[in-house]
């Protein structure tokens, strides 16, 4: 089963408070018990961004390859000051919600 690691980013512009961000997402894979090896990255600019309290909606677009454009919904709710829970916006219990922590350098 591929893993994928997602990086997203939030921005803030003008006085108006306008928000527009983009994710990107790192998947990784690997043959049995072998090493994980990067196995594509995708993503782009989030579509209608929109924060409520701790949680932030947003809309994705992306093309798997050979197939056709796709739109998901996707939320992060805030856990903590450097935590977040990251799931589709329609997630049922079987979904895989992803913990995320900010690292800083």
């Amino acid at each position: 089963m591929p893993r994928v690691v997602c990086r997203p980013g939030l921005y803030h512009q003008g006085c108006w408070g306008e928000l527009s961000g983009e994710t990107m997402f790192h998947s990784r894979a690997r043959q049995g018990k072998g090493k994980w090896q990067p196995a594509g990255n995708f993503g782009g600019p989030m579509l209608s961004p929109h924060v409520e309290g701790k949680l932030l909606t947003f809309k994705l677009s992306f093309r798997p390859s050979g197939g056709e454009e796709k739109t998901m919904d996707y939320k992060m709710e805030m856990i903590g000051p450097d935590q977040a829970i990251f799931d589709y916006a329609e997630a049922t219990a079987t979904d895989m919600s992803a913990r995320m922590t900010r690292k800083t350098k």
